[in-house]
């Protein structure tokens, strides 16, 4: 068992060796690349993981090696082990934990304004052009290495997860907005009487007046309130109003029945 242990160990220090080799024919950017997003080389020389394929060589070297491939150091950091500080140290959890709350908020931001697409590949050249001034900004350890790669890295791999999770409180978000702005609109309410009661004017067609012969009377039954001082209800009172006659133009006026008085008069 303690030879297997040894030649694990020798193993893997082969391997280093060969990857130390394989990193030293890396030409390291210059100050004067094109990518004015990077440190100057001078400031950067201790940089472990400058260009993205190093960290692919560790990365497939170490799952070579250990099957237990969770990406994590002394430092806590998991998954973030190539964001480093400018002596190569990578950087704490505390502090990874710090970048991705930035990227969450900015991220945020754009889905309550409807911009937050599926996956990274589908955000707009603007929106990544702005994520990348606040991050580069914010972290500058974000900025030591080639083209922006780590800052790259970190969008394709926390975006889709956040993105997933988040879907439903951005609806829930949207909706409690949408609530706020109905019930601020204001709203009608119909007008009460000073008994707080709505009554409606009920007519019925009464029967012919008596003691009149020549002339048809109608009436209206009108539901008017009443104050009781006893129980504190408004029972309803009808009150009985006597209506004008037809007039002559009326359509309504019994015109046979006055050529029948004229010829015969009045019984």
């Amino acid at each position: 068992m303690a030879c297997l242990v040894c030649l694990t160990s020798n193993a893997y220090d082969n391997l280093l060796n060969v990857v130390e080799v394989s990193l030293r024919g890396h030409k390291r950017p210059r100050s004067n690349d094109s990518d004015s997003d990077t440190e100057d080389i001078q400031e950067s020389k201790m940089i472990e993981f400058w260009y993205l394929n190093e960290w692919k060589l560790s990365q497939s070297f170490e799952r070579a090696i250990s099957k237990n491939n969770d990406e994590t150091d002394q430092t806590g950091n998991v998954g973030m082990r190539y964001v480093e500080d400018k002596d190569g140290v990578p950087v704490s959890k505390a502090y990874t934990s710090v970048i991705q709350q930035q990227a969450y908020a900015i991220w945020t931001d754009w889905a309550k304004q409807g911009d937050a697409p599926p996956n990274w590949g589908s955000v707009s050249a603007a929106g990544k052009h702005k994520f990348k001034k606040v991050m580069l900004k914010e972290f500058p350890e974000l900025r030591l290495c080639a083209f922006n790669w780590k800052l790259d890295k970190l969008a394709t791999l926390y975006y889709p997860s956040w993105i997933q999770s988040k879907c439903e409180t951005i609806q829930c978000y949207k909706n409690e907005v949408s609530k706020r702005e109905m019930s601020s609109i204001p709203i009608l309410q119909p007008q009460q009487d000073d008994e707080g009661l709505h009554s409606k004017a009920k007519q019925r067609k009464v029967a012919e007046v008596p003691g009149t012969d020549t002339q048809k009377s109608m009436a209206t039954m009108t539901t008017v309130p009443k104050n009781d001082t006893v129980g504190g209800s408004a029972p309803l009172t009808p009150v009985i109003t006597s209506v004008q006659a037809p007039s002559l133009h009326s359509p309504d006026y019994d015109w046979d029945h006055d050529i029948d008085l004229e010829l015969y008069g009045s019984t």
